[in-house]
């Protein structure tokens, strides 16, 4: 019986320690270690990367630890921080995902496939080719809201698409939706507008001037000749072709507004705040027509004649400096 006592005394002993050893056994490193825990790995592959980046030190103990748990199916993907963790705590942050954010900015006037890649580069997404077929299926181009945003690596498309839709949603208000109303356009119009502006304004100040030249247009029912809406006919917005030539502008295409009449199917871009505003509260003018001047800025005119008198003065300029 004393026997028996004294085994009990061991066993409950060495559990103790073992599990004092399980749950507040320090990495041996104090720096902050980055770990990358790819989707669909095993326990046992986890358990292999963690003590290949010496956050662990015992891969065994590990997995007996998840093995204890009973939660081995549920460690997550993502990039983590691992810096002085005990075993339990390793785990705790695998199981609830506490995976490191990754920033990322996106800037107004990006198209979709601008965005899908960026969002590739930093391994937010994992391919985005499912992004960009979201985009298209739903109809989503215009609506990703220029911002910054925090995201998981390997985020699944559809998580991405919400947080930039509704930041869309939260930017384009309801004041903005009764503007549209009173405007006799749809929402769809107004962000395509508002695409044309965006890759248009080199300066904020401009937008509501070059959106007076595009109302004005539309209601005198005029081509808009928006040089942006050719370039995105040329790429499918994979890139912007910085030069436009004569041949470029008869390209066949609904986007090409040389060609078509009003306002391309849909938006061109992703635009932002501002240039939203400036399709729904356009500058008051009579300007039909206007160019850049070069520095970052634009003149504009309201009879062809001066708007032509323009280019050609800057063509000889041009070539003047040419020589």
């Amino acid at each position: 019986m004393k026997k028996l006592r004294i085994l009990l005394f061991l066993v409950f002993f060495i559990g103790i320690l073992f599990t004092l050893f399980i749950f507040s056994f320090k990495n041996h490193k104090p720096k902050s270690i980055l770990v990358k825990i790819p989707e669909g790995v095993s326990t046992k592959e986890i358990a292999a990367i963690l003590y290949q980046k010496e956050v662990i030190r015992f891969p065994k103990l590990f997995l007996v630890l998840v093995k204890l748990q009973g939660n081995s199916a549920h460690l997550k993907k993502g990039i983590y921080s691992f810096n002085q963790n005990s075993y339990l705590g390793t785990f705790k942050k695998l199981e609830k995902g506490l995976s490191e954010k990754i920033k990322v900015t996106i800037p107004e006037g990006w198209t979709s496939f601008q965005i899908a890649q960026r969002l590739k580069s930093l391994e937010i997404l994992q391919n985005e080719k499912f992004f960009l077929e979201s985009v298209k299926r739903e109809d989503l181009e215009g609506m990703l809201f220029p911002e910054t945003y925090f995201f998981d690596s390997m985020s699944k498309p559809e998580e991405v698409l919400h947080a930039m839709v509704l930041e869309f949603n939260k930017n384009y208000r309801d004041e903005f939706r009764i503007q549209a109303r009173k405007l006799q356009m749809k929402d769809k119009e107004v962000i395509t507008l508002a695409s044309i502006i965006e890759r248009e304004a080199r300066m904020f100040e401009e937008m509501p001037t070059i959106s007076s030249v595009y109302h004005n247009r539309l209601k005198k029912k005029i081509l808009l000749q928006a040089d942006p809406t050719v370039q995105y006919a040329l790429s499918g917005g994979k890139y912007w072709q910085e030069k436009l030539i004569y041949k470029d502008l008869k390209i066949e295409s609904p986007y090409n507004t040389y060609r078509a009449q009003g306002l391309p199917p849909g938006p061109i871009c992703n635009p932002g705040r501002q240039a939203i505003q400036a399709a729904l509260y356009p500058a008051q003018t009579n300007y039909l027509y206007f160019v850049a001047d070069g520095l970052g800025r634009h003149n504009f005119f309201i009879n062809y004649k001066d708007h032509l008198q323009k280019q050609l003065s800057d063509l000889k300029i041009n070539k003047k400096n040419r020589k």
